[in-house]
């Protein structure tokens, strides 16, 4: 859990994020820069990205049991940031046409990113989110997502 702390503390998803960036996004493959053993570095990445996270409970039932589940409760400042450095870019991966092992990590990534912020959470990361015709990928995730977590509140 000292590894999770210390990882957030030094602002690990700005890091991850220009790892992810090096990818073209606008082909959908690796560029120069990523076939010489980069490509396997975005496996890594994500890899990271979804142990940071912890695992999402659907089952409102159980309390939040583990201690990356609490950090994160504790510390909604840090999923904040967490979401608002990663989540248009792991959008923009997936919207990309990577490999089917990337595009699940990515949204894996995501959703866990959207259960575990709060509705002005996502609605902030809905208003500082680019969305165009291009990202209805982005549009529905984000909608359906923010109803899903108005309805855990009722």
């Amino acid at each position: 859990m000292v590894a999770v702390k210390t990882l957030f503390d030094l602002n690990i998803s700005s890091i991850l994020k220009e790892i992810l960036s090096i990818y073209d996004l606008s082909h959908g493959v690796p560029s120069p820069q990523t076939i010489d053993g980069h490509y396997n570095q975005m496996h890594e990445v994500l890899k990271l990205l979804i142990q940071l996270l912890p695992v999402v409970s659907r089952n409102q039932e159980v309390p939040l049991a583990t201690e990356k589940e609490a950090f994160l409760v504790t510390h909604p400042d840090l999923v904040e940031k967490f979401g608002n450095d990663l989540l248009h870019v792991l959008i923009q991966v997936v919207d990309s046409g990577v490999d089917l092992y990337i595009c699940y990590g990515c949204l894996s990534v995501v959703d866990k990113l959207l259960y575990y912020s709060n509705s002005y959470m996502l609605l902030d990361l809905l208003k500082s989110t680019n969305i165009s015709r291009g990202h209805n990928l982005e549009f529905l995730i984000l909608n359906y997502t923010f109803f899903y977590q108005i309805s855990l509140q009722f």
